[in-house]
């Protein structure tokens, strides 16, 4: 086992009788040497920030632990698994009563406090938009620590200020599990949003609460698990139209067609995503918090043609494809995102040149951007190319090799 971990018997020894402790790198190898599938690690990294507690002392312990847990270790938490099973258990903890803070502590809290966590997200958004996920991640888990944390632990929470502030920390909150998810740390992302529902619970921010949802629906259809997508986005979608918010019933209604759609529920899928447009038409934007300011036709369109894409409609999905640039160019990751499903579905439609050139417009966007979902967008209009071997696919897989050294 030594040989297996590279270390020694010794060492496995004092591991064994708590002489010495394992180190994050350490313990991933040996969840590898026993094949235990993450199992290990999660043991030791938190099963933590999994569980959706209707006690606001120990959600408060859960919460304040996994930051500080991420921010000291950050190898262990990479690593955990994404658990399908969590979603019935969130789901069960929402619906039902939960307590907030009661208590008063020694620390007054004011606006500037809050407007303090609210910049520093929206700043933090806007790097996460430019530059992905794994550029700014640590930096957001490292105030959610140092910053919100000992707020949340020692504030006084009167009636106003109390909420804002949990309704603060669950968005920043909310932004490192998206950060999460697009790095490719799909356990992580999962504990960050469900402990994220749980501050904007507390919060009583229902608004917020149905766009984690909405996040959590994103990531689970992302993965495959079609029916927690659904289930999640129905939710959320009940949610929405019960208080009115036509733009967040909307948004729910496209991750519910993308949940169909994985399972191949194409009627259901397109359903959706007509009622999904029908909704964003009777919203009022003039309101909107920035967090759901990406969510408009531009994006409407890039579902559609991702499903359109995955039924075999190519020039549908070409139609749509063109219609999803008509965007905020402060998104550069979402552009990059629509301009590789334009080339891919011009490459499934026979047309390698125009996508290619494209493909090269979106390659172009991704300088300094750090995000796994990027890489997935590349690898996915690289596979449609592969059956032309011609000199404009030769160059544009030469430059995706580049860009990835």
């Amino acid at each position: 086992m030594g040989a297996r971990v590279y270390t020694s018997r010794a060492q496995i020894s004092h591991w064994e009788a708590d002489r010495r402790s394992i180190s994050p790198e350490q313990l991933v190898d040996l969840d590898a040497a026993l094949y235990a599938n993450g199992q290990l690690v999660e043991f030791v990294a938190g099963s933590s920030g999994l569980s959706y507690d209707p006690d606001w002392t120990e959600s408060l312990r859960t919460i304040t632990n996994m930051w500080q847990h991420d921010v000291s270790r950050r190898d262990l938490i990479r690593a955990a698994v994404y658990s399908p099973a969590a979603i019935a258990t969130t789901l069960d903890g929402w619906v039902r009563p939960a307590t907030g803070p009661s208590e008063t502590g020694t620390r007054r809290i004011g606006t500037p406090e809050i407007e303090t966590i609210r910049t520093v997200a929206t700043a933090f958004r806007s790097l996460d938009n430019r530059f992905g996920g794994l550029t700014s991640r640590e930096g957001v888990v490292a105030f959610l620590d140092t910053e919100v944390g000992p707020l949340l632990k020692h504030g006084q929470f009167t009636n106003t200020a109390g909420p804002a502030l949990l309704s603060a920390a669950a968005e920043m909150t909310h932004l490192a599990g998206w950060m999460s998810y697009d790095s490719g740390m799909h356990g992580a992302a999962e504990r960050y949003f469900i402990q994220a529902l749980r501050l904007a619970d507390a919060s009583t921010d229902t608004h917020l609460a149905i766009e984690i949802l909405a996040a959590m629906a994103h990531q689970a259809a992302h993965l495959g698990h079609g029916p927690e997508a659904v289930q999640l986005a129905a939710t959320a979608r009940r949610a929405a139209e019960d208080c009115g918010a036509h733009v967040l019933a909307a948004e729910a209604a496209v991750m519910g067609a993308h949940g169909h759609a994985v399972q191949g529920n194409t009627a259901a899928c397109a359903r959706l995503l007509l009622e999904a447009e029908q909704a964003l038409d009777r919203a009022d934007r003039a309101s909107d918090p920035k967090w759901v300011s990406y969510f408009d036709d531009a994006y409407l369109s890039a579902k559609r043609g991702h499903f359109l894409l995955a039924v075999g409609d190519h020039y549908g999905a070409i139609d749509a494809a063109r219609r999803s640039l008509d965007m905020n160019d402060d998104y550069v990751r979402g552009r990059m995102f629509n301009l590789s499903l334009l080339a891919t579905s011009l490459a499934a439609a026979g047309d390698p040149d125009e996508a290619c050139s494209h493909g090269h417009e979106a390659l172009q966007l991704t300088t300094g951007m750090r995000s796994v979902r990027a890489n997935t967008y590349l690898d996915r209009l690289q596979t449609e190319l592969a059956g032309y071997d011609i000199t404009v696919v030769r160059e544009f897989s030469t430059a995706v090799q580049q860009y990835r050294l």
